[in-house]
């Protein structure tokens, strides 16, 4: 009995001490001043698009007239 628990709790140690990966580059992006780098020091351009209101329908798309802008 004491041989297959201290087998089971070896084989998980073993298992657990696998799935663990040590980085050896910190990926995270920081700044520095008042860029923003990576972990290798490299400057980063973030670029997107804002569609904040985009699905909002206006007042004059629906002709409310004065007493309302929004559905």
């Amino acid at each position: 009995m004491k041989f297959s628990l201290a087998m089971c709790a070896g084989l998980i140690l073993l298992f657990i001490s696998s799935c663990t990966e040590v980085s050896q580059e910190n990926r995270f992006l920081r700044t520095r001043g008042q860029d923003i780098v990576d972990g290798s020091g490299h400057k980063v351009l973030l670029r997107g698009v804002g569609l904040g209101n985009w699905l909002l329908p206006e007042g004059y798309m629906w002709k409310f007239g004065p007493e309302g802008d929004r559905p």
